[in-house]
């Protein structure tokens, strides 16, 4: 009676049938026959104990790779999946459905991935850090009108800088804001790339392949640790990927979404954009769109500009950074948040500075308001016409009372031209000054802008000294 055939014996290819047989006697097979319907005639009795010998070990070789892929961070045995079906929605009561969990900032969400953006230097990570102080402390370090909140669980990840200097960072952002070791109560927790690997995917092959020991291992550590928030900075350096390949980073952001979701935390990536960008927008970030696409909110970081600087009065620009929402799915995008670095030193010098490393630290800075504004440019056109000799400006009263001169600069009569060639200067070059010198006179009472009919009968504003009516 032929034994029962072991696994692989219904393959009836060639190379199954020479496996299976191997010492035996060969088969008969008559013309026309196939291979199939001989087996079917004459069946075997097993494979030879040489031939099984072979089939198990394959099996136990197979078995050992796929735990080993596993181990390793490659393949793991497919779980079961639950079967797909569809759900039919129900409508209730609004008011009993679960509230988003936000935990920090409109941008910080649990169980989702966010990201903030910027160009190197901009101020990123030292605007992490001294947001991390603020979740773990409960304080509005920040947002100084804003309320006390929940105090947060904090691990705060940097794949590049060395441990030591994550600590200077950190404790020149606790001395600017009278952080203390109580008001941490053991809620922060500090981490660098250089002691322990923050790899989610790594290239094997063509291929991009997840991490999964490690994925497992921060899964279990936020959970054991009551995480609330990861921060991970940079986010290039948590992948082997290619940033420009769509399908990659889709895979490396979509893994820390599923680390945010399964530990029940909120997720932040600091990533940098691509070079010679100027106004950073959602689409700088570097890489592929997928990255933008898979994260939940994302903010993005500009340095003051020149222009701005001006209009707000501030003397050098490169300290001042604004924050605002590129993208955000589940809240309005407000005004832009400012900030600027301040200069803290922590003591630490050995020699005769006693003052050692100054580190920069992130401080909230509000835009100036329209009457702080203008109260500033008017002080600063005082100052323009200060020293302006009172035989000068009693000069230009009597020219502009004796001729018709316009306010607007387009004018051939402009007021400013008679400015211009009483005190020296060139229309073209001077012309902001000009203007700021009549303006100033308006603002003191000297002059006054009145309307007075043109050539053409129409009324148009003109300067004219206050007295002369």
């Amino acid at each position: 009676m032929p034994q029962p055939q072991p696994e692989g014996d219904d393959d009836f290819s060639w190379s199954n049938l020479r496996r299976i047989c191997e010492g035996r006697p060969k088969l008969p097979l008559p013309p026309g026959e196939t291979i199939k319907a001989v087996m079917k005639r004459h069946p075997l009795d097993g494979p030879s104990d040489r031939a099984r010998d072979r089939i198990e070990a394959r099996r136990a070789a197979a078995n050992d790779n796929q735990h080993s892929e596993g181990t390793h961070g490659k393949l793991a045995p497919p779980a079961a999946k639950k079967p797909i079906g569809a759900t039919p929605f129900t409508l209730r009561d609004p008011a009993g459905l679960p509230e988003r969990q936000w935990l920090f900032g409109r941008h910080y969400i649990r169980k989702y991935a966010t990201a903030s953006v910027g160009p190197g230097g901009g101020g990123k990570t030292a605007h992490s850090i001294s947001e991390a102080l603020a979740m773990v402390t409960g304080r509005p370090l920040l947002d100084p009108d804003g309320p006390l909140t929940k105090p947060l669980r904090v691990w705060w990840i940097n794949a590049e800088d060395p441990v030591d200097e994550i600590d200077r960072r950190f404790h020149a952002a606790a001395k600017h804001f009278s952080v203390t070791e109580d008001q941490i109560g053991g809620r922060l927790f500090t981490d660098s790339g250089r002691d322990q690997e923050f790899v989610i995917a790594r290239t094997e092959g063509r291929d991009i392949k997840v991490v999964e020991p490690f994925v497992a291992e921060m899964i279990s550590e936020i959970k054991r640790r009551e995480i609330d928030v990861v921060m991970v900075d940079p986010f290039v350096s948590t992948h082997e990927a290619q940033e420009n390949d769509n399908s990659a980073m889709q895979r490396v952001a979509a893994a820390w979404v599923r680390v945010a979701d399964e530990a029940n935390c909120g997720v932040e990536l600091v990533h940098h954009v691509a070079k010679n960008q100027g106004e950073v927008t959602a689409d700088s970030a570097r890489g592929g769109g997928a990255f933008k696409d898979k994260v939940r909110s994302m903010r993005v970081f500009n340095v003051m500009t020149p222009a701005e600087a001006a209009k707000a009065g501030v003397d050098d620009p490169r300290g001042y950074f604004r924050v605002d929402f590129g993208k955000v799915n589940m809240v309005a995008s407000g005004h832009s948040l400012w900030r600027r670095f301040v200069s803290v030193s922590l003591g630490n010098g050995r020699g005769l500075v006693k003052t050692g490393d100054e580190i920069g630290v992130v401080e909230p800075w509000r835009w100036p308001s329209s009457d702080v504004l203008a109260e500033r440019q008017a002080e600063a056109r005082m100052s323009i016409i200060a020293d302006v000799p009172a035989e000068l400006l009693a000069g230009l009263k009597v020219r502009l009372a004796a001729s018709d001169y316009k306010e607007s600069v387009q004018a051939g009569n402009w007021a400013g031209k008679l400015v211009a060639e009483l005190f020296g200067l060139d229309v073209k070059v001077d012309r902001d000054q000009i203007k700021a010198m009549l303006a100033a006179w308006v603002d003191a009472g000297e002059l006054e802008i009145v309307e007075i009919q043109d050539a053409y009968r129409h009324l148009k504003p003109h300067i004219k000294p206050v007295a002369a009516l």
